[in-house]
């Protein structure tokens, strides 16, 4: 096996010990999980766990890392930061959509975790919350500067659209099966979405 292939071989160890690791806890809770049972979620030995990961906090950390990808998202904005107003609207409500609909139960699972853990807040803060907000921000700022957004702080607007997001996926989960959020197309809720955040809910005659 080349050099090559060993490292890819690696990788694919780590994520199916990830993959294992999401599972246990999004079912367990962090507090129950254990490490012989993640390994058997796996298909692997207790030994090669700890071959990869100190502990089950490390393993929660790398977890975090890998579930939020702060570099993939700049990309994302940086290619929707090309589009008309209501396109990149409308896309970073899907992506932000999209990925908590993905794994939904995982979504919650470090939702909860960052919470609940102020040390775990922190570092999720800092590899993950602080960037998306900057790349808002960013893309706030060019808006306002450019003319296309009227004069709003940009912080302050980054959070407002961010914050409808999380919100409509957190109620989404609340209200349970009848949620609206999960019964309506998505194009057409990341639309509906997107007007309200660009034209508010006035009525534009009044």
């Amino acid at each position: 096996m080349t050099a090559d292939a060993k490292t890819l071989a690696k990788e694919d160890r780590r994520q199916q010990i990830l993959n294992a690791a999401l599972a246990v806890f999004s079912k367990k809770g962090y507090g129950e999980a254990t490490i012989p049972g993640i390994a058997g979620q796996a298909g692997v030995a207790v030994g090669t766990i700890y071959h990869y990961y100190e502990s089950k906090h490390d393993l929660l950390v790398s977890l975090i890392d890998s579930y939020v990808n702060s570099d993939a998202l700049r990309e994302i904005f940086a290619q929707l930061a090309k589009e008309d107003d209501r396109t990149s609207v409308q896309g970073i409500i899907e992506n932000g959509l999209d990925w908590a609909a993905d794994d939904l139960r995982g979504f919650l699972f470090i939702f909860t975790e960052v919470l609940r853990d102020p040390e775990l807040g922190e570092h999720f803060s800092e590899k993950f919350l602080a960037s998306l907000l900057q790349s808002l921000e960013e893309y706030m700022a060019e808006r306002v500067s450019s003319g296309r957004f009227r004069h709003v702080d940009p912080k302050v607007a980054a959070r407002a659209l961010f914050g409808m997001v999380l919100g409509f996926v957190l109620l989404r989960q609340l209200e349970g099966a009848r949620s609206e959020g999960r019964t309506a197309p998505l194009p057409e809720t990341t639309t509906q979405l997107a007007d309200i955040f660009l034209e508010g809910v006035r009525d534009r005659g009044s």
